[in-house]
């Protein structure tokens, strides 16, 4: 359970925050939703955020994510806030990201009010997001895999700089995956996105 998570590893925020920076989740603050939740934009203490609410509160997905990026910190990672839990879910509280997901950008944008990204800003996006799995890959002690990198989970700031998201699916590896650290097990993503190597060994 999220209760498990010691409290000098992650901010516990009161639940009534997470109603008010809601207004008591008003169903005009939703900007997402998946198999897990609904993601709201929320106004916590004058700064705008992004906040995913998790209703399977025992989800090893909830504990994989608070644990890791409560210890991982970096400028092309996105920034865990804090965490509240209340109502039968969990809430995960994020910086917020103005540009959405770069998923949204590729996808149809002109259905969502966007331009199409300049090559420049692409090429941009995609060495931001290799910068952040590099990191994660190669200089944190353990080592850790994400294994659910798509569009939709790098998200996009002001300055449409990445930031990846989601690390509900991350593996924990004891070497580097450069070093053999990536160890045959059960291939989880999504499909389209899956690593080559991991889909054919």
């Amino acid at each position: 359970m999220v209760s498990s998570i010691g409290s000098d590893k992650a901010t516990v925020l009161p639940y009534n925050e997470i109603r008010e920076a809601t207004s008591n989740f008003s169903r005009s603050l939703i900007i997402g939703q998946g198999s897990y939740g609904l993601v709201y934009l929320g106004k916590l203490r004058g700064t705008d955020v992004a906040i995913k609410q998790m209703k399977d509160t025992n989800s090893k997905e909830i504990l994989s994510e608070l644990n890791i990026l409560y210890k991982v910190h970096h400028i092309n990672l996105i920034e865990l806030i804090g965490y509240a839990a209340g109502g039968e879910s969990v809430f995960l509280v994020y910086e917020f990201s103005q540009n959405g997901a770069l998923s949204n950008h590729l996808h149809n944008p002109a259905l969502r009010g966007h331009k199409p990204l300049p090559w420049t800003t692409r090429v941009q996006i995609a060495l931001d997001a290799a910068k952040g799995l590099e990191y994660i890959h190669e200089h944190t002690k353990p080592y850790y895999v994400h294994r659910d990198v798509k569009p939709s989970n790098i998200l996009l700031d002001s300055n449409f700089h990445a930031k990846i998201a989601d690390f509900g699916l991350v593996k924990l590896l004891e070497q580097s995956p450069d070093a053999g650290g990536a160890a045959a097990s059960r291939i989880v993503g999504t499909f389209g996105y899956l690593a080559p190597e991991c889909v054919l060994t």
